[in-house]
């Protein structure tokens, strides 16, 4: 029995203004937030409090009627999950033991993103270069104790990246529209904090495409492609993952009313793998959950 509560308040303020062809604004978000959990079976209790401020920028400088410039500033927070939190143990596999870690802190993340936009009468194309930095990156951290290993999350001194990110869309004709992305980066991580072992660096990649075609009798047909190429992790790397999502849909009684039919991973190909090495062990791991789905949902609007 694991009791998770959490409190966060908050309150921002932004300005914003327009010169010529420049448009910028600036930001400042204040958070406090709270943290309570406790786990009745060991009586374990973690409270945490903490105060945060996260400043923007934004400015698009505006070319010609086809082309931008744009830059943009922001920290962010990414927090740990309850399920994260929890330290209760998941033996489903009593030689791989999965844990949460209760002393976790949020992310605290710099980003920093230079783009191009380019904006044609039936296409677009945005074009970003991008720096990030991750102050107590959240990942998971394995030991192994007499033949069984014990894995969980633990916050490393840092990750940065950086990379290119390509976004685009068109409409090719009246039934034929696609808008897909692509993103080349490196990525480097610092768990000297835990190991001086655990600092990993190396390139990755990942697209995403979608294609939406209008058929005959009012259906709309929609299929979306996914790929996310190996990544490297403080202790290894995780191996790729890549599925396809497809979807029927049609309206009725002039669109008041929509019939949707919709396959995840439709060839069953979705799964988390990997590998860990460290001076003492090497462990190869895959997890492969029910990810086919088919769902039918149905909407009317009164």
């Amino acid at each position: 029995r694991f009791l998770y509560k959490d409190q966060i308040h908050a309150g921002y303020g932004v300005y914003s203004r327009t010169v010529n062809t420049l448009e910028f604004a600036l930001g400042l978000r204040g958070e406090y937030t709270r943290v309570d959990t406790y786990l009745q079976n060991t009586e374990e209790r973690n409270v945490q409090n903490y105060v945060n401020l996260f400043p923007s920028v934004q400015g698009l400088y505006t070319l010609d009627e086809v082309n931008a410039l744009k830059f943009t500033y922001s920290r962010r927070i990414d927090r740990p999950t309850a399920w994260r939190l929890n330290p209760f143990p998941d033996i489903t596999d009593s030689l791989n033991v999965r844990r949460g870690n209760p002393n976790l802190q949020p992310e605290l993340i710099n980003s920093f993103e230079i783009g191009h936009l380019a904006n044609f009468k039936k296409a677009s194309l945005t074009s970003n270069l991008f720096y990030r930095k991750v102050n107590g990156e959240l990942d998971f951290i394995t030991i192994v104790e007499d033949g069984i290993s014990y894995s969980q999350p633990e916050n490393l001194l840092s990750s940065e990246s950086y990379g290119l990110e390509l976004i685009g869309t068109a409409e090719v004709n009246d039934w034929y529209s696609l808008n897909g992305s692509f993103t080349l980066f490196r990525i480097a991580v610092d768990g000297s904090n835990i190991s001086e072992e655990f600092t990993n660096s190396g390139f990755s990649w990942n697209a995403k495409l979608i294609q939406d075609f209008k058929l005959p009798k009012g259906f709309n047909f929609q299929i979306a492609a996914n790929y996310d190429s190996p990544e490297i992790e403080a202790q290894g790397r995780d191996l790729s993952q890549y599925f396809i999502d497809m979807t029927v849909q049609r309206g009725f009684l002039g669109d008041k009313a929509n019939l949707s039919l919709s396959v995840r991973d439709v060839f069953d190909t979705l799964r988390f793998a990997g590998n860990a090495l460290t001076n003492r062990f090497s462990q190869e791991f895959t997890n492969k959950e029910e990810t086919r789905i088919v769902l039918l949902s149905a909407r009317f609007n009164f």
